[in-house]
């Protein structure tokens, strides 16, 4: 997506841009993305952030890494560099190896 249209959208008061790949961009409202609607539903169902693992590979996943406090990244630097735990690569099977790790004491990745 031209570096153009991406500026002009960012423009645009009360929208989220991001992206699950480097050939596409993703429009959302600001409170409709994953962070947000995932906090609404811990909120409504009584659950605590702490208690939540939440794991991505790509921009669109950027508001969960800063939201909860158990993020992992397993992708681009960006992500990285905003969640909390790195894991392994998918090709490492990185989802595999946090989810045979939550429950451990103590949570180590």
């Amino acid at each position: 997506v031209s570096r153009r249209v991406r500026k002009k959208l960012s423009e645009v008061e009360g929208l989220a841009l991001s992206d699950s790949i480097s050939e596409n961009i993703e429009i959302t409202k600001h409170s409709a993305q994953k962070g947000y609607t995932l906090k609404h539903y811990c909120d409504e169902q009584g659950i605590k952030l702490d208690e939540v693992v939440v794991i991505g590979d790509s921009m669109n996943d950027l508001s969960m890494m800063k939201m909860f406090p158990h993020s992992v990244a397993n992708a681009s630097s960006m992500i990285k560099e905003a969640a909390h735990y790195i894991t392994k690569s998918n090709h490492e099977f990185g989802v595999a190896h946090v989810l045979n790790q939550i429950g451990k004491k103590p949570f180590h990745l």
